[in-house]
């Protein structure tokens, strides 16, 4: 069910900001996650990683013990 047919059947004032906040972020997720699937890619421009922190972004380093650091 999408936010916008969740709207249709509920207020969601009640959830407050921080609640409110998170269900936007993983509608984004939702939709990039769709379209890599749909496209049959592996990567997307921006890519949501952290649900509670949607502005982090994972480095490359290229490391032995991990590819990649937050």
């Amino acid at each position: 069910m999408s936010i916008d047919a969740l709207t249709k059947h509920c207020d969601l004032n009640c959830l407050g900001t921080t609640l409110y906040r998170d269900l936007l972020v993983i509608q984004t997720l939702f939709l990039q996650q769709k379209g890599m699937y749909e496209l049959k890619k592996r990567s997307v421009i921006d890519r949501v990683v952290s649900i509670h922190q949607p502005h982090v972004r994972p480095i490359v380093r290229g490391k032995a013990g991990a590819a990649t650091e937050f």
